[in-house]
């Protein structure tokens, strides 16, 4: 089993890559930026989940505030490619009219299999994880949600979730982290990760937060891909929080 990085949650299957990383099968027309200088192509699937789970998402994927590297939208097969930094963090925007608007933060690193993303429509996501934990949906212009995602990558670099990991995030704001069940959905009295080895956090201002991740099996936890360095190196990674968008990032946790 792989697993997937959900823009909220965790609620499907894939795993990570790069520009070194071969797709499945080759798509004709790679983007023409692997001869520009601090760029690589970049590969991915994206799905949808939710009302409609399993489809392909038929939105954009772009380059967070890079309107000069264009955008893509995925194929028949789901896949897209698209021009991202090859030695600096980014962040995928995922947009679609009826889904979460979504970004997903990506450091310079590659894994070993095609990264996969899942993408929730607007009353799925509304009804089973914001409104539950009493977080507006959509968050407005000066909050954003947050989505973790904490995984252990194993030898074979295949990731499986890790259950009673706790997140916390500096400043705490008076934020609340809540976990998801087995089931996906918010579980209130939770206080570690279940076996979905995901958190969220509802209605976050806007603006810089370190994250924290505590493992007592897998204490050593760094950002899926790498960068997003925190300048206290007590602490795991330091992310932006976008207004009116959920943020999501992924880590990776070993012994």
């Amino acid at each position: 089993m792989r697993a997937a990085w959900f823009l909220l949650g965790v609620l499907g299957c894939g795993g990570g890559g790069g520009d070194d990383v071969p797709m499945d099968a080759p798509i004709d027309a790679a983007p023409l930026c692997t001869h520009l200088q601090n760029l690589r192509v970049m590969r991915g699937k994206a799905f949808t989940f939710g009302t409609n789970g399993g489809r392909r998402f038929e939105g954009t994927v772009c380059i967070e505030g890079r309107t000069d590297l264009g955008c893509a939208t995925p194929d028949i097969d789901a896949k897209f490619e698209l021009c991202a930094p090859s030695m600096a963090d980014f962040g995928l925007r995922f947009k679609a009219l009826g889904y979460e608007n979504s970004v997903i933060l990506h450091g310079p690193g590659a894994l070993t299999v095609t990264e996969e993303y899942a993408v929730g429509d607007d009353n799925y996501v509304e009804s089973t994880l914001w409104t539950p934990i009493g977080a507006p949906y959509p968050p407005d212009a000066t909050h954003g949600n947050v989505a973790v995602n904490v995984f252990e990558q194993k030898p074979d670099g295949t990731l499986m979730p890790v259950e009673l990991a706790q997140v916390a995030t500096v400043p705490s704001n008076g934020l609340t982290v809540v976990y998801l069940g087995d089931d996906g959905r918010p579980a209130m009295t939770r206080t570690a990760t279940s076996t979905a080895g995901v958190a969220i956090i509802g209605n976050v201002p806007v603006g810089d937060y370190d994250i924290q991740i505590n493992s007592t099996a897998l204490p050593n936890c760094v950002p899926l891909t790498g960068g997003y360095p925190s300048p206290d190196n007590s602490q795991d990674a330091r992310i932006r929080v976008i207004g009116a968008t959920t943020v999501g990032m992924a880590f990776k946790c070993s012994p």
